[in-house]
């Protein structure tokens, strides 16, 4: 989180307060205990469905199938350019699955480079990446949640902290 935004404060690159958004979105909204600090992890491994509690699969919470987000963003057209933007591939986009875990799943990113040079091409782009996002969120929570590690460090606490700080000065808020 810190890095990404200063890595913001540097370059002035939209894209990583975006990042640094969305992190902290997911330690306010997965990682907070009900005391107000932070869990220090969760765990790689998850269920893959809840027909089968015993197929557990690492990454298999936060991966995703390319026709099901073709599936779950088709309905207005933008399923083509969140895509492209997030770069997922039909047979997945791990370039390394030493334990065989991640066959076809997609890891969600988006590449600097893309964005720069030709994601504008895309007008309205923010809004449909936004609501993208908040579809497959909300598809996500349907599935079994990985086991959370309630441990809290203070150390890694004030590093979050910190970082959350940061990022409210970055952005005035």
């Amino acid at each position: 989180l810190r890095v990404y935004v200063e890595a913001y404060q540097a370059t002035g690159v939209d894209l990583h307060v975006e990042i640094a958004q969305h992190t902290a979105d997911y330690l306010l909204r997965d990682l907070s205990t009900a005391e107000g600090a932070f869990s220090s992890a969760e765990d790689a491994d998850s269920v893959v469905s809840t027909d089968d509690p015993t197929h557990v699969r690492e990454g298999a919470f936060y991966l995703w199938d390319y026709d099901e987000v073709q599936a779950a963003l088709d309905t207005d057209g933008s399923a083509d350019r969140f895509i492209y933007v997030y770069g997922l591939e039909r047979h997945g986009n791990t370039l390394s699955d030493p334990h065989g875990d991640l066959g076809s799943g997609n890891v969600l990113y988006r590449s600097v480079e893309r964005d720069v040079k030709e994601v504008a091409r895309f007008p309205g782009l923010d809004n449909d990446l936004a609501r993208g996002r908040r579809q497959l969120l909300a598809l996500r929570a349907r599935r079994p949640r990985p086991l959370r590690d309630d441990k809290v460090i203070a150390g890694w606490n004030g590093l979050a902290i910190g970082a959350l700080a940061r990022l409210s000065f970055a952005i005035g808020s």
